[in-house]
Order: C-alpha cells, then structure tokens, then sequence
C-alpha cells in the first residue's frame, strides 16, 4: 500500500517534483507513487496501478489545463473505482479552474462527471499549496481506516426492511432562480 499517489500532466512535473522535495525533508519515510494521466490510461487494467491509487492513503489530482484537456479527449476515463473514499484525495488546480470543469468531453458530457461526487473533493489552488502539504501530511499520518462504499439504508421500521437503496442517477436543477438586485441611483 503506498501512502501517496499524485497522478499529474506533462506540465505539471515540477509541481510534482517539488511535492516529494517538501515531502521528502526531514525523516519522511512514505511509500509515494506518481502517475502520469496519459500513461494511466494505458494502465488502468493492471491491477497493481488499480490497487496503488485504491488502497492509498492520500491521492492529489494536479488538475492542470494539460489535465482537464486530457480529460477531454479521453471519455472513458474516470476516477470512479479509483478514488473509493474522497475524503482521502484532493485536487490541486495548477493554471487550472473550478469553471474549466464545467467543460464538455468529446461526448457531450462535463468534466466533474469523471470524479465520484465531484463538489466533495477537497479542491485547493496553487496558492494554497502548503494547506495541501499539510492535509496530505494529516492522511498518511492518519491511522489506516477500511474504505466501504456508500451505501443507503433505510432504518426504523421501513417497509423495505433494510435493503439497500440504490443510488439516484439523475441530477435535480432549478429551473428558476431568485436573485436580488440592488440598484443604487445617486
């Protein structure tokens, strides 16, 4: 089990260089494992690479403009299955920004569709780097907890006798929004 995963671009190989330098001062004694996304698709039926993003303890995203261009051209990418528990990755945007995943893939579809529960992942921008260092440093430090999947479960005495639900795949969006406007005439 390896205690940090980065999946990065091509351009971004010095935020991951500097990453492990910060990581790697003092007694750092982790097991880390970087990937590059274009060879990551290539290797996503290795198990080995499944287990190692899976089973970390810390996986950062370094969501470049390299990145989400990636994420476009190749719809059958995802991090769903990869990051089972994201309360333990985060997304660096690195020349990158939340609106850029609103973007559309080549099939129509946005970006924040290919990260599980998109709007949960701890997200920090480049400015915010050392708040990165820190959370990555508190997950690998943290006590190993077993990953379950989410599950719903009714409870009480529901007519369904605790069976599970299964997950919504539909997304509810207003279709109308109130917003205030003040206009100010001097």
């Amino acid at each position: 089990m390896y205690d940090l995963v980065i999946i990065h671009s091509q351009d971004t190989t010095a935020w991951t260089n500097y990453i492990l330098g910060y990581l790697n001062r003092g007694s750092f004694n982790k097991k880390t494992h970087i990937l590059r996304d274009a060879d990551l698709v290539s290797r996503l039926d290795d198990e080995e690479t499944r287990s190692a993003i899976s089973t970390a303890k810390a996986v950062i995203v370094i969501a470049s403009p390299v990145h989400i261009h990636f994420l476009i051209e190749c719809p059958t990418f995802s991090y769903y299955g990869l990051v089972p528990d994201i309360r333990r990755a985060q997304i660096f945007l690195c020349g990158s920004e939340m609106v850029d995943f609103d973007g559309r893939d080549l099939e129509g579809y946005p970006i924040f569709h290919r990260f599980p529960d998109f709007f949960s992942w701890k997200t920090l921008t480049h400015d915010k780097h050392a708040e990165l260092l820190t959370n990555a440093m508190i997950l690998m430090e943290a006590e190993e907890t077993p990953v379950s999947p989410v599950t719903h479960r009714f409870k009480g005495n529901g007519s369904n006798g605790g069976k599970r639900r299964r997950k919504r795949e539909f997304e509810i969006t207003p279709t109308r929004v109130k917003c205030e406007v003040r206009i100010y005439v001097y």
